[in-house]
C-alpha cells in the first residue's frame, strides 16, 4: 500500500517509524492489536514520524505461525486513535533463500525509503526478533527491539529495548535526533 504521488507531497516528515505487524502490533495469537498499539503509534505520529508497517511471510511471533490481517483491518483498528497508516510493505515470497525482502533483508525498508522520500537514518525500526533488529540495522535506521522473551543474539545490538510498545515510543520520542544508544553508538555510521 502505497500512498499516491500527490498525498507524497503533502506530506513533510522525512522520517519514520517502521514497524513490525505481526510481532509488534498484534498479539501472539494475531487475531486482535495490542491495547497499547493505537496510543503509541498515534504519539508518533503527532511527533512527525510516518509509520511504515513491514510483514515477512512467516509473521509469526516466537515460532507461531499466523494469518496477518489485511492492511485495511489494522488501518481500521488504529483509525479510533487517530492514527493514518503511510503505507505497508510485505513480502511476496515464501521464505526462499536469497530473498533480500525477508528479514534480515532490508529491501524493504529501502524500498519504502526510496517510495516516500525517507531518511533511514532519521527513522526508527520497532521489532521483535535479531531478523528485525539486523534489518533495520542493514537499512541504516535506529532499532527498538520489543522484548516479548524473544530469542536474543550476542549480535542483536539495539539502541533501545522496551517491555512494550508503550515504553517503545516513549525511548524513541526522548532520544536526540541522530544520537544513538545501547552498542550502536560507539560503531562509525556512514552513508
Amino acid at each position: 500500500m502505497s500512498p499516491p504521488a500527490d498525498a507524497r507531497a503533502v506530506q513533510p516528515a522525512n522520517r519514520a517509524v517502521f514497524i513490525d505487524e505481526a510481532g509488534v502490533l498484534l498479539h501472539p495469537g494475531c487475531g486482535t492489536l495490542r491495547a497499547d498499539a493505537g496510543p503509541a503509534l498515534a504519539r508518533l505520529q503527532r511527533a512527525g514520524y510516518r509509520l511504515v508497517l513491514i510483514a515477512a511471510p512467516d509473521a509469526g511471533t516466537a515460532g507461531e505461525p499466523c494469518a496477518v490481517p489485511p492492511v485495511g483491518a489494522l488501518a481500521e483498528a488504529l483509525s479510533p486513535h487517530g492514527v493514518v497508516l503511510d503505507a505497508s510493505y510485505r513480502c511476496p515470497h515464501a521464505k526462499p533463500a536469497g530473498c533480500d525482502c525477508c528479514l534480515p533483508g532490508p529491501s524493504l525498508l529501502l524500498q519504502a525509503a526510496e517510495e516516500l522520500g525517507l531518511a533511514l537514518k532519521r527513522s526508527w525500526l520497532i521489532g521483535d526478533t535479531p531478523d528485525d533488529i539486523e534489518a533495520g540495522r542493514r537499512a541504516g535506521c535506529r532499532t527498538v527491539l520489543l522484548d516479548l522473551e524473544a530469542e536474543t543474539s550476542p549480535l542483536c545490538q539495539p539502541e533501545h529495548v522496551a517491555a512494550s510498545l508503550t515504553e517503545a515510543v516513549a525511548d524513541i520520542l526522548s532520544t536526540p535526533p541522530g544520537a544513538r544508544g545501547g552498542q550502536a553508538g560507539i560503531e562509525e555510521w556512514t552513508d
